[in-house]
């Protein structure tokens, strides 16, 4: 299946999950979108690598720009994360590919994805997150 028919089903899934949980916003539908095609994220030109890598990159120069603000004014220190961040994700992360359908295609990896929902969306997000990987999942098996 396409990523847009991996995200119909998942966002079905996921407004059914939040009309039963009686919760509707907008980080909810979109951690429902995104569980919805984040198991392709091991093929390179995946929906999901490319909504993917712009967030990790952006990710990991947060992480960095304490450090870097410290030693450079706050321009050069957003720069300056942002030149590593986007080097460490395009240069040594994304090229180590994953072979297709394996650990990104598996109960553990949806596991993983729900406890992220949880913790930056609460239990519901959690819910939502294993849901719509979940979706994926059962889909690629039909």
């Amino acid at each position: 299946m396409n990523h847009f028919g991996h995200m119909v089903v998942g966002g079905i899934v996921g407004l059914v999950a939040m009309l039963i949980l009686k919760e509707f916003s907008l980080p909810l539908v979109a951690i429902c979108l995104l569980g919805s095609i984040l198991p392709d994220i091991d093929l390179k030109q995946s929906k999901a690598s490319q909504i993917v890598q712009p967030i990790a990159v952006l990710g990991v120069a947060f992480l960095l720009y304490p450090f870097f603000s410290t030693k450079f004014g706050a321009l050069a220190a957003v720069v300056v994360s942002l030149a590593i961040s986007a080097a460490v994700i395009f240069l040594v992360l994304f090229p180590l590919r994953l072979k297709h359908r394996g650990i990104t295609h598996s109960w553990k990896a949806a596991a993983v994805f729900s406890i992220i929902g949880g913790l930056l969306l609460g239990i519901n997000g959690g819910i939502i997150a294993l849901l719509s990987y979940a979706s994926h999942l059962v889909v690629d098996r039909i």
